[in-house]
């Protein structure tokens, strides 16, 4: 019996083969080879006409994967990047038994000096004692760019240090950036209002690797760590006083429907639901200085802005998803449509593609958190 899984693997394979899928590597990459396609009727979605898909601009492809417990019966979501109408999006469609919807979705790319351009006062959340809290603006001292400093991380077998977690494209200057370099918060371009400060130094990186997957692996993780160097300065506090939370050591997997919050650099405190899982690899366009390139991506989530709100925008790479009643973490914010969506890595992926982590929390939290 086909699964929602199987379905979205079957459309993915589809559109790429009819040439509708333009962020696809065609249709043989990243093929898991465990669904075959219905007979030839079948095949072809009866919907196939539809101004979305005959606009050749289908971007991803996604599923429902809902808890166990759930009685409902997962959907199937074609992202597409033009020709959909809010009107559309209302519409639904059938195949081979399952509910497909699509939706709107602006080309993924990962600009990291745009930031500079969205803008968003303070950039910074400190504690009354001072300590800069998660959420805020971070960057190298070196680069003109800003992201989020999303949360601080104990290492296995090094309990002597604490370490920052943000994104590599933040960082770890997208594989480019030297052994030890400076981290500050907030970013040099977010320092016009408040002082820039060393929190730590880059230590390790999850490097991006560009190509077809056909031939090079598609990558899963965005991270890169620095080791804090002045542990009284940070908190594992996420945000502001009245709205923030710790961050929560607790992991939990990453399920549709969930509702989930954030803090970030540029958008602050956001709201959304867990939308889709993304099946097979989407490319991202990467343009930083001394990396442009073009990195699929595979096992990764939509996350929908609360009220059609962004839930993410340039300059929130970075930042720590968790669940809105702040129990436990679920993933990392990589990047974002600057419209309506956020692309998020389940966390226990992230934390294992660092050689093993876990979240640190209660570390210098305010006294009015309780």
């Amino acid at each position: 019996m086909n699964t929602a899984k199987d379905v979205a693997e079957h459309l993915y394979e589809y559109f790429a083969a009819t040439g509708m899928l333009n962020a696809s590597c065609g249709s043989s990459a990243y093929t898991d080879g465990g669904f075959t396609p219905a007979s030839s009727e079948e095949a072809t979605p009866s919907w196939q006409g539809d101004i979305a898909f005959a606009s050749k601009a289908v971007q991803s492809v996604g599923y429902e994967n809902l808890p166990l417990s759930s009685d409902e019966k997962p959907a199937v979501y074609v992202y597409v990047s033009k020709g959909v109408t809010k009107r559309d999006e209302k519409n639904e469609h059938e195949f081979e038994g399952f509910t497909v919807r699509y939706r709107r979705l602006t080309p993924l790319s990962v600009k990291p000096e745009s930031s500079r351009y969205i803008t968003n006062i303070p950039f910074l959340y400190c504690c009354p004692n001072g300590e800069l809290a998660c959420g805020s603006s971070c960057a190298l001292s070196t680069q003109n760019l800003a992201g989020t400093m999303g949360a601080l991380l104990k290492l296995d077998g090094d309990d002597k240090h604490l370490y920052v977690l943000s994104n590599n494209h933040v960082i770890g200057g997208c594989n480019h950036a030297e052994k030890d370099a400076i981290i500050n918060v907030p970013a040099h371009i977010d320092s016009q209002k408040f002082a820039s400060l060393e929190v730590g130094k880059l230590s390790s990186i999850v490097s991006l690797e560009s190509g077809n997957p056909d031939f090079v692996e598609a990558c899963e993780v965005d991270a890169a760590i620095g080791r804090v160097t002045y542990p009284e300065r940070v908190t594992s506090w996420q945000g502001t006083i009245s709205e923030g939370y710790d961050s929560p050591s607790q992991v939990m997997p990453l399920m549709s429907g969930m509702k989930v919050k954030k803090f970030g650099r540029t958008t602050g405190l956001t709201f959304g639901t867990v939308e889709a899982q993304i099946v097979k690899c989407s490319k991202l366009a990467y343009t930083a200085k001394g990396f442009n390139a073009t990195v699929y991506f595979k096992n990764f989530w939509l996350v929908l802005g609360e009220k059609d709100k962004p839930f993410a925008m340039e300059g929130d790479s970075g930042s720590l998803v968790v669940t809105e009643d702040g129990s436990a973490t679920v993933g990392l914010l990589f990047a974002a449509d600057n419209s309506r969506y956020g692309c998020i890595i389940p966390i226990q992926t992230v934390l294992d593609k660092l050689g093993g982590a876990r979240i640190v929390t209660r570390h210098r939290i305010p006294n009015t958190s309780g």
